[in-house]
């Protein structure tokens, strides 16, 4: 009976596994196929396009990446007037934007996570119920207010006001980085403390470098985030737009040029060069497991 149990528990397994893997399956195929359409729509010619969406190119054309990259910008009202903000100034914005926020979003969370897990105070469970609250319980009409605390504060529409606002240790990477400082030895920190080795050195040259792998898929899927962001450049660095914040506006153009879909398409395409760089560097890391070392 206990066979028959087991057996029965396994099928169910392996069925309940086939089955999210035909999911998964499909939804990946799905936006592979959008993609690849995407990819070809992107060299097709308007009289092409027009007559053959769904079909392979008929010829296959560079210019609508030509003028993606030659006519890519945003309007937008600085000190009185409406001035155009180009790739150039687009990319600059991006990088700022990302570099700075990905290294707050990061290592704030690895912080508060290596605190609450090597030291044994009594706040630390209020610290992990604020956080797990904080996940399942939405905050719905903070906005208006944020803004305007970043009014007062003198951050709004600037760029380090962006880092100021990713300093928080609020979400799940919070949960992954404890456990990953969890599983480190502490026959190593231990062994650090005897030569005489202070806190700070303990937690930057043993506790982070054992937990590298963590930080480094944190931070590459912090990257990803923050490039396809573009609600928060809109609402707090208006005068500051990034490439995906143009990506955005690009709908509303009214100029022909850039109202042509095989071009706003080439744009789509190079916008998500960077990502698709970013997961290329970092895909070893995010598709294989994670490890710690040990005392043997």
């Amino acid at each position: 009976m206990k066979r028959t149990a087991i057996a029965h528990k396994g099928v169910g397994a392996r069925i309940v596994s086939g089955v999210i893997f035909a999911v998964l399956l499909a939804y990946s195929l799905t936006i592979l196929a959008l993609y690849i359409w995407v990819l070809f729509s992107s060299f097709k010619t308007r009289i092409d396009f027009n007559t053959n969406i769904f079909g392979f190119p008929k010829t296959f054309t560079f210019d609508n990446y030509k003028n993606a990259i030659a006519n890519f910008q945003v309007p937008i009202f600085r000190n009185g007037r409406m001035v155009k903000v180009y790739l150039e100034e687009l990319l600059l914005n991006s990088f700022l934007y990302i570099l700075g926020s990905s290294i707050a979003a990061t290592l704030t969370p690895a912080i508060v996570a290596y605190a609450t897990s090597k030291f044994d105070f009594a706040f630390n469970k209020v610290l992990d119920g604020i956080v797990i609250v904080t996940m399942v319980l939405p905050i719905i009409g903070a906005e208006a207010a944020t803004i305007q605390m970043t009014k007062i504060l003198g951050l709004y529409d600037r760029m380090i006001g962006m880092y100021f606002m990713k300093l928080t240790f609020l979400g799940f990477n919070y949960l992954l980085f404890k456990s990953a400082f969890r599983g480190v030895d502490k026959a190593f920190s231990e062994s650090a403390y005897i030569d005489g080795a202070s806190e700070f050195r303990v937690m930057v040259k043993i506790n982070f470098p054992m937990v590298a792998s963590v930080l480094a898929i944190v931070f590459a899927l912090q990257l990803m985030g923050f490039w396809a962001d573009w609600t928060t450049p809109l609402m707090y660095i208006p005068h500051k737009p990034t490439v995906a914040y143009a990506l955005y506006e690009l709908q509303f153009s009214s100029d022909p040029l850039l109202t042509f879909k095989p071009l706003q398409f080439a744009a789509c395409i190079l916008a998500s060069l960077p990502t698709l760089i970013v997961f290329i560097v970092f895909r070893d890391k995010m598709m294989g497991g994670i490890e710690f070392g040990g005392i043997k």
